[in-house]
C-alpha cells in the first residue's frame, strides 16, 4: 500500500472538481535512502541564509532532519531588529515538534546532533545550534 496526501477540492454545490494524490514525498523513502540521521553523532550546516529571499521577521524554515521515526527537527529563521535568528523546533514525547527560544546568531549555524540505532534505524537522542 502506497502512503501520501489526497487533495479534493468541492465547488459550492459541494461536489468534487479535482482529485490529486502526492506521492512524490514518500516514494524513495524506506529503503531506497539513507534517513540524514544515519550515526550516533553528526551535523549539519544550515543553508546560506542568501539562499532565503525576503528574509524579515517572519519565520521560514531553513532545514528539516528526518530519522527512522519521520520528522525529528526543523530549524527556522528570521530577522528581528535587524539581528538573524534561529530557532530549533525538536520532536516531543507526544510526536509533534516543539520550537525551541529565539536565539541570535552572527552567521548561519550548524545543528549537531546525537543518535541511537532502533529497530528499524537511528532515533534522534538530542539536538543543538551552534
Amino acid at each position: 500500500m502506497q502512503s501520501g496526501v489526497t487533495l479534493t477540492v468541492f465547488s459550492s454545490a459541494g461536489t468534487a472538481t479535482a482529485t490529486d494524490r502526492n506521492l512524490l514525498g514518500r516514494l524513495f523513502r524506506h529503503g531506497f535512502e539513507d534517513a540524514p540521521v544515519n550515526a550516533a553523532v553528526g551535523s549539519a550546516r544550515m543553508p546560506p541564509l542568501s539562499a532565503l529571499r525576503d528574509l524579515d521577521a517572519v519565520a521560514r524554515l531553513a532545514f528539516v532532519l528526518d530519522d527512522a521515526e519521520g520528522e525529528a527537527a526543523r530549524v527556522y529563521v528570521r530577522l528581528f531588529d535587524g539581528r538573524l535568528q534561529c530557532a530549533l523546533a525538536l520532536r516531543a514525547p507526544t510526536g509533534r515538534l516543539r520550537l525551541g527560544a529565539w536565539q541570535d546568531r552572527a552567521s548561519e549555524p550548524t545543528l549537531h546532533w546525537s543518535a541511537a540505532p532502533g529497530e528499524h534505524g537511528w532515533r534522534l537522542l538530542q539536538a543543538g545550534l551552534r
